[in-house]
């Protein structure tokens, strides 16, 4: 028996499964066996609601996932079309694709990746997903494909690179949905299972055996960062493939493509607001193509308000302060003084807010005097409140991603010592807003 974590049915992937059985063919594509040997499905039968609470009672053999096959699924030719459309109609992206003239080789790397019936299957599930999310997914990896090319990623690499840029959020196909949910305020335990996500799309890339390992490893790091700040496992510096890297500046760029106005400026803000993070010859690269780009414009743009654009400023500023009074509380507690994890553990939250005060600093919005606020953004462009907006939701953002690691670092600690870590957890939150 091939024992795996994915032997066990995950409930929310095997949910979409039967939702696409209702309206395309999906069937066995070998028999499927349960651990002690019973069949539960026979090759060729089609998968059905009727089946779901049987495979959910069961650990199997093998991953029901290597098992199925969808009827009309996701191809190489819809992957090519995908792409050229990227190419031909994605105005946000065509700035980093035009660096190097790397687009129609990607888009030829991309079109070249082998889709055996498993991979069609999880590419399908992603489609059905919701309405451009496939879409996306060959945004990112013509984004990440041309960023690597233009960052002199080895050719050999580079049907990897394609590969894990493409399935780097599969493993959100195992998560419940809710917490998936655009705004979604998520408590720390489902924070944890969104957090899973790159854990459970490596080990799916690498249960398929349809691409190299490095496939596997790019999904795994692709929320990591250079300094040690990202997730799942918190590494840093040389224990990082460049590959892995890449697609997750190609992921933050295509986030922030999705929100108002001038994406591709927004994304270069969003980069370097906390410097250190990202490979400086990929920044560099996007800020070329910034550079290159045709002067994007807010107009139209529905931007906040002045007034509502002030209020956020005090609250941010208060709460920075708020956040820097429970840090050093925390620094100078006992518990934590006698304790060598939990003082290596606020050391290093004291190291992160240092770097997102500096770069709160660096925007010049904290030298204000005070109440002037808003007399200065009512006398500003748009172009320079857009900045505005950007800093204040990335360092809000930054401070939230804190508070979340901080929470479930801290649940290694004695519980009398975690304590010490709540008032700033809770003031890390509520900085977000």
């Amino acid at each position: 028996m091939h024992d795996s974590p994915l032997n066990n049915v995950n409930p929310h992937y095997l949910n979409r499964v039967v939702e696409l059985s209702a309206t395309r063919h999906i069937e066995a594509s070998e028999d499927v066996y349960n651990a002690v040997g019973m069949k539960l499905i026979a090759k060729g039968a089609r998968i059905s609601a009727e089946m779901q609470e049987r495979l959910l009672r069961h650990k199997l053999k093998k991953p029901l996932e290597s098992s199925l096959a969808v009827e009309d699924g996701v191809h190489s030719a819809l992957l090519l079309d995908l792409a050229e459309r990227v190419i031909n109609s994605d105005v946000k992206v065509q700035p980093i694709l035009l660096i190097g003239n790397h687009a129609v080789e990607a888009r030829a790397i991309l079109g070249s990746l082998p889709l055996s019936g498993p991979v069609s299957m999880l590419l399908t599930l992603l489609q059905k997903g919701g309405e451009n999310e496939l879409l996306h997914a060959v945004e990112g990896a013509m984004v990440g494909l041309v960023l690597g090319l233009q960052a002199g990623v080895p050719r050999a690499n580079l049907p990897a690179l394609a590969a894990g840029a493409l399935l780097h959020d599969i493993g959100e196909l195992y998560i419940n949905p809710e917490y998936l949910r655009s705004g979604a305020s998520l408590k720390p335990h489902e924070w944890r299972h969104v957090a899973s996500h790159p854990l459970v799309g490596r080990m799916l890339v690498d249960e398929l055996g349809q691409f190299p390992p490095l496939a596997g490893q790019i999904v795994l790091e692709h929320h990591e960062r250079l300094d040690g700040s990202g997730y799942p496992r918190r590494i840093a510096g040389d224990q990082l493939s460049l590959e892995g890297l890449i697609v997750g500046v190609a992921d933050t760029i295509c986030a922030v493509f999705r929100h108002y106005g001038k994406p591709l400026a927004r994304a270069e803000i969003a980069m370097r607001i906390v410097p250190g993070q990202f490979p400086l010859r990929v920044t560099q690269i996007v800020n070329l193509a910034l550079r290159n780009a045709k002067p994007a414009t807010l107009e139209g743009a529905d931007l906040p308000s002045a007034e509502s654009m002030a209020e956020s400023m005090h609250q941010l500023l208060r709460r920075l302060a708020q956040v820097l009074i429970r840090l050093d509380e925390a620094e100078d507690d006992d518990r934590v003084q006698q304790f060598k994890p939990a003082l290596l553990l606020a050391q290093r939250a004291a190291e992160r807010v240092r770097l997102i005060q500096l770069a709160f600093s660096s925007t010049g919005l904290d030298s204000l005097p005070h109440g002037e606020h808003l007399q200065w953004l009512q006398q500003v462009d748009r172009d320079l409140l857009f900045e505005v907006i950007v800093a204040i939701e990335e360092i809000a953002w930054r401070l939230r991603e804190l508070g979340r690691d901080l929470q479930l670092r801290s649940e290694d600690l004695p519980e009398d010592v975690r304590s010490v870590f709540v008032p700033l957890i809770d003031a890390l939150h509520s900085a977000h807003g």
